[in-house]
């Protein structure tokens, strides 16, 4: 078994998920006012160097707006976040199966993935096309949660380099944090001999550069991923509370 690396918390990273808990906990309102630097440096028994880098990272992840000769001030960043803002809405939930915020990764995901799909079939090399079924063979031989979803993450990221889109890729990547804690939690379920199928079903498709049917074995897996997160997890409950887990 292999473990992973520890590190040390620094203190703005220590700030900001303070300030994360207590924006997305709703003890902090939107469009609420935040003390100074000085005053949130004293009361939390930091340097203002610290709450300055911690208000600019929270800015940059949506959660915060700094209106210049104003204040700082708690953000709409349900409206006007960006992806650093749902995974960190995510890493708070601690994976809560959250129904109304899969559905709309989902859509998202349906729309992305059905593109990449129908492109790496239209576009793919041989040497691509090996690559995909070496990663799923790689997760055939896999039995651990983590390491399973990890590689079928980078059978994804294979599949947007196939697509020959140079967009795709990025997107796939910025989305890992999302991607992955999903793939795990169904993993640990003992899901893994249908989910192959599914991949399998779509390299085939793949292969044969059937771009409409390659389009929809993508839309396939995603169904199939709501329907079983449903099955096995239930509104409210985290991933590693229930069986399995």
């Amino acid at each position: 078994m292999e473990f992973r690396e520890l590190g040390s918390v620094s203190l703005k990273d220590l700030f900001v998920r303070e300030m994360e808990t207590c924006i997305l906990s709703g003890r902090l309102a939107v469009g609420e006012k935040l003390p100074t630097e000085r005053e949130l440096a004293q009361q939390m028994k930091v340097s203002r160097a610290v709450i300055n880098g911690g208000i600019s990272e929270l800015a940059a992840k949506g959660f915060l707006d700094v209106v210049p000769r104003k204040g700082v001030f708690v953000a709409d960043y349900k409206n006007k976040g960006t992806l650093d803002t749902l995974l960190s809405i995510l890493q708070y939930s601690g994976g809560m199966f959250d129904p109304e915020m899969l559905d709309s990764i989902n859509h998202v995901r349906n729309c992305l993935e059905r593109d990449i799909a129908m492109l790496a079939a239209e576009n793919h090399t041989p040497q691509e096309l090996d690559a995909l079924k070496t990663q799923l063979q790689r997760l055939e031989e896999c039995e651990e949660p983590h390491t399973m979803a990890e590689l079928t993450f980078e059978f994804m990221h294979l599949l947007t380099l196939a697509s020959h889109n140079l967009v795709h890729p990025l997107m796939m990547t910025g989305f890992a944090g999302v991607y992955i804690p999903l793939l795990e939690a169904l993993y640990r379920q003992g899901v893994k001999k249908e989910r192959l199928a599914l991949l399998w079903a779509l390299v085939r498709r793949i292969e044969e550069r059937d771009a409409a049917g390659a389009a929809d074995a993508a839309s396939d897996i995603i169904g199939w991923s709501r329907t079983s997160l449903e099955q096995y997890y239930t509104p409210g409950r985290k991933f590693r509370d229930q069986g399995g887990a």
